[in-house]
């Protein structure tokens, strides 16, 4: 089943960009897949909100084989240029029109929410750009702002007197790849994602990013929530295929970034980890000077990273599904 899409003359799509990102595609080619995979396995396509420069904001919904079951959702491409975190999401989608996969079986259990590209301005921005430019362009918004500095944070922090030029705590400069906006929720696509969560409740969220091979929990106040969390990494760490990420949290070092992890677990009772796929430690000669910003985050064969995470967020979500929520926790 499918919804229909609302369609604007402005939002016309090239085919080819200046640099040759494949096996990565154009946002229009994403669009086209997620709804074909969508239809195959039977589910529905919702649009939960419009970026900032229009284009629809699209969210799958895969129903449980039965009634009454929880809710999961898998988040991508907050950042534009981490394209690779999309393939991961295409790749859950695909697996759940498979009969015999890890996703249909964990869609008995639970109702699956995919989001491939919560951030499809600055992926279209990316792939005009050939991958080329600055962190703050491509990571971005349309209005620079780097929405996942741009939700709203549980308390005030503890003082801290290192902010890693933004990344730990975002910063007011505008001009800053981790600026966090005038306030929070300001933009349009963060706000579309805290209205889902407003209508679904979400037993956990797997929010993909990349490029660290790490998982990263939220800030938490509770040394059980803490605790909890390292379950669930483990849990994903063992799913996984061949290459296992690690756990990147610490109860002291921790501030609450303005994450959607953050907002997640403290305003909506979820388990949430950020996943961050192609490991730093992966093909580092990516790094010489002279390489695109785009060949840092992205491996150029996609397909062997989206079948070593994949079982890995299966794990992650089987582990909280036989969890309480976090508040319920003792």
């Amino acid at each position: 089943m499918k919804s229909s899409l609302p369609t604007k003359k402005n939002l016309d799509l090239p085919a080819t960009c200046a640099a040759d990102l494949a096996p990565y595609r154009p946002l229009s080619e994403v669009i086209r897949a997620t709804e074909k995979l969508t239809a195959d396995a039977a589910g529905l396509v919702h649009v939960i909100g419009h970026s900032v420069e229009g284009r629809p904001i699209q969210a799958i919904e895969l129903k449980a084989s039965t009634d009454h079951r929880p809710s999961v959702l898998v988040c991508a491409n907050i950042h534009g240029i981490e394209y690779i975190a999309v393939e991961v999401a295409l790749g859950f989608l695909a697996q759940a029109g498979h009969s015999d996969s890890l996703v249909t079986q964990l869609r008995q259990r639970t109702n699956i929410w995919i989001i491939p590209t919560l951030n499809p301005d600055a992926y279209e921005r990316t792939w005009v750009q050939g991958g080329r430019g600055v962190l703050s362009e491509l990571r971005t918004n349309a209005n620079g702002v780097d929405l996942n500095r741009n939700f709203p944070k549980p308390s005030k922090n503890r003082p801290t007197w290192i902010n890693f030029g933004g990344w730990r705590l975002g910063s007011p400069d505008p001009e800053n790849a981790f600026y966090r906006g005038k306030v929070s929720l300001s933009e349009p696509e963060s706000r579309a994602l805290a209205h889902l969560h407003d209508r679904v409740s979400f037993h956990a969220s797997a929010n993909l990013h990349s490029t660290m091979g790490t998982v990263i929990p939220p800030c938490v106040n509770t040394a059980a929530e803490y605790d909890q969390y390292g379950a669930l990494v483990r849990a994903f760490r063992d799913g996984q295929s061949k290459w296992g990420y690690r756990r990147m949290a610490n109860r002291w070092f921790d501030r609450f970034t303005g994450e959607q992890e953050d907002f997640q677990h403290h305003q909506h009772d979820a388990w949430a980890l950020c996943i961050e796929h192609y490991p730093l430690w992966f093909q580092p000669w990516r790094f010489r000077p002279g390489n695109s910003l785009f060949w840092r985050f992205n491996p150029t064969s996609p397909s062997s990273w989206v079948a070593n995470d994949i079982p890995g967020i299966v794990g992650f979500f089987s582990a909280a599904l036989e969890m309480p929520p976090p508040s319920q926790l003792n």
